[in-house]
């Protein structure tokens, strides 16, 4: 292993009982980590926090209890240490990191993690912390649910909630791919941000006091279309 410095301890965030984030998140001190072969060690600049995290620690997935987990899988920092089989030239990359916590109990919510080398992605200079710690399950989830049918040049896609961090990336990556982009919103503040993502159309399903009917909605992204159709839904509920 190549290592820019030694460590023995490090903090983390970290819980072993469900429920709130202020009553079972807990700062801890515990032994840093060492990457293993073909992994990479990342001191973490931000962690990013999705609803896959928090309904983790509030018990929406199946849960030992026995030892502390660390959450949250994504975030951006820094490569400070590459186990065997990773490039030394590595060391002292910006990377965006993705799935740190699947299937693991050691997230982006302390400040080293080690994962495989593939999910820590290097970072252009000109993007900031902020905005890399929450590309990996956003972007990711959005950009799957836009290629599951072949190319979208030239198609309309229709996204809802498109002020939401899946549904926003969503609307980004379809307009750089060449579709028509309609995104669904419930207020004039949310139609703002997915017009400032790339939206061609933006169908507010609220009026200033009720819930639009669907066949009203319906109506509005009819008309928006270009043809009157609409060729792939990216429907985001979480």
């Amino acid at each position: 292993m190549v290592k820019q410095n030694s460590l023995t301890l490090m903090r983390v965030a970290a819980y072993r009982e469900l429920g709130d984030a202020r009553e079972v998140l807990k700062l801890r001190e515990v032994q840093a980590p060492e990457p293993a072969a073909g992994e990479v060690r990342v001191q973490i600049n931000l962690s990013g926090v999705n609803p896959s995290d928090w309904r983790a620690r509030r018990g929406g997935r199946p849960w030992a209890g026995a030892e502390w987990s660390i959450p949250h899988s994504d975030g951006v920092g820094v490569i400070d240490a590459v186990g065997s089989g990773v490039a030394d030239s590595r060391l002292g990359e910006r990377v965006w990191l993705w799935n740190a916590a699947w299937n693991r109990s050691h997230g982006t919510a302390s400040q080293y993690v080690c994962l495989p080398s593939r999910q820590a992605v290097l970072l252009p200079d000109h993007v900031s912390d902020e905005f890399a710690a929450g590309i990996g399950i956003p972007y990711m989830t959005a950009w799957h649910c836009l290629h599951v049918d072949g190319p979208l040049a030239g198609k309309t896609v229709l996204v809802t909630g498109g002020a939401g961090a899946v549904g926003n990336a969503a609307i980004q990556l379809a307009k750089y791919d060449g579709a028509f982009v309609i995104a669904t919103v419930s207020s004039p503040e949310k139609a703002r941000i997915a017009r400032a993502a790339g939206a061609d159309a933006v169908v507010n399903y609220r009026t200033s006091t009720d819930v639009r009917t669907s066949s009203e909605v319906a109506d509005d992204i009819i008309a928006a279309a270009p043809d009157g159709n609409v060729d792939l839904v990216v429907d985001v509920a979480l």
